[in-house]
């Protein structure tokens, strides 16, 4: 859980948010400076930036709880319905050659969750290793 004690702008809801809109931040020098600085790319695309990040991992979007006093805002790490099994499968598709470690990276999995996966997925017939383990590739049936 994050805590801000900040408070949305007039008018705002913790639906928009979530959806495109308008960047109007509370202090425009001060998000000027990180932005030049290269800290931020732009402003006002926070929460869907984060949203899109839990959402490639497998985990649900964060909960937003907004108070009088400010916000809470949740992040739920247990794995959204879409099994790992899926989601390595269609990163193979994408690029045959993904290593072990580049996969549990994509995933925010341990090298030896998705080494698991993989044999379960090769035991199955849904996944077959082409050539040497180094310089070989991976065949989705």
């Amino acid at each position: 859980m994050i805590w801000n004690s900040g408070q949305l702008h007039q008018g705002w809801t913790v639906e928009k948010l979530f959806c495109k809109h308008e960047s109007a931040p509370f202090n425009p020098e001060i998000a000027n400076c990180f932005f030049r600085a290269g800290l931020i790319e732009a402003w006002g695309r926070g929460i869907e930036k984060m949203s899109q990040t839990c959402m490639n991992a497998g985990i649900h979007k964060p909960e937003i709880l907004y108070e009088e006093s400010g916000i809470w805002l949740t992040f739920n790490f247990q794995k959204s319905s879409v099994k790992s099994s899926v989601k390595i499968l269609d990163l193979l598709k994408l690029n045959p050659n993904l290593t072990i470690p580049e996969l549990a990276q994509e995933l925010f999995l341990t090298e030896r969750a998705v080494q698991k996966t993989l044999k379960k997925l090769q035991e199955t017939n849904q996944l077959k290793r082409i050539g040497s383990k180094k310089a070989g590739s991976w065949e989705v049936v």
